[in-house]
């Protein structure tokens, strides 16, 4: 087929006409704002803020969000008080911190007014339903890894029952003289060489104790030549073995 001269023209202006004034997708993709780069440049921002706020937890007054703890020393204490300046907030109030049961929660803070605790208990801060800034002490027994053997402390001083309770040997001692009850929540567990499994106490005078105990393991004894199974005598009163 042979196009006309003149349709052949009209064709070929148009064609140029569109090339000339089309801009190449590439080109229009490359000038057109970008959500990706958009986000980028927020991230951006956003690390340099978190460098620009970021303290050196060894350096600054202690702070519980620095550190991830309640106070310890009498130190950190005055100086979480002096930061908080509860007296602004609520008449008879002070700084408060408790730590959590486990390593997994995070220190509660809060303005309260302070209260003695029992022996046996430790000060916890409560919220009422509803009522997030206005907070009050419950005191609660010491959970098990825990005591207080003290007739009362001041809440505003402490951030959990204050004394670890000790912890027997895994394999040469076991608890003795235990305590059961709500007793257990100021009394401290008491230790003492496992015998039976041949364990025995480098010190007689501390076979029960819930100070430092040191056990020495023997090999089970030998049977005797006639055959019958032997065990070792331990003598309290000379401090030996036989």
């Amino acid at each position: 087929m042979i196009l006309h001269p003149v349709i052949l023209l009209v064709f070929l202006l148009q064609l140029v006409h569109r090339t000339a004034y089309r801009i190449p997708i590439n080109e229009a993709e490359s000038n057109a704002p970008r959500e990706d780069d958009a986000l980028a440049q927020q991230d951006v921002r956003r690390n340099e803020g978190e460098k620009r706020n970021k303290r050196n937890c060894n350096v600054v007054p202690f702070d519980v969000q620095c550190h991830g703890r309640c106070p310890y020393t009498e130190n950190e204490w005055n100086s979480m008080r002096s930061s908080w300046n509860c007296s602004n907030e609520r008449v008879g109030a002070t700084y408060h911190c408790t730590d959590p049961d486990d390593e997994s929660g995070n220190p509660i803070e809060a303005c309260v007014v302070p209260k003695y605790c029992d022996k046996g208990k430790r000060p916890v801060i409560s919220f009422p339903q509803g009522h997030l800034k206005t907070a009050y002490i419950n005191c609660t027994w010491c959970p098990e890894e825990y005591f207080n053997p003290h007739e009362s402390i001041w809440s505003a001083n402490v951030s959990k029952c204050p004394e670890p309770r000790k912890k027997c040997g895994h394999r040469d001692q076991i608890e003795c003289d235990i305590v059961t009850g709500v007793k257990r929540h100021w009394t401290n567990s008491k230790c003492e060489c496992d015998i039976k499994n041949n364990y025995f106490p480098l010190d007689s005078e501390n076979q029960c104790t819930d100070q430092s105990l040191y056990c020495f393991g023997y090999l089970p004894c030998k049977k005797s030549p006639e055959g019958f199974d032997q065990i070792y005598i331990f003598s309290v009163s000379e401090g030996k073995v036989f």
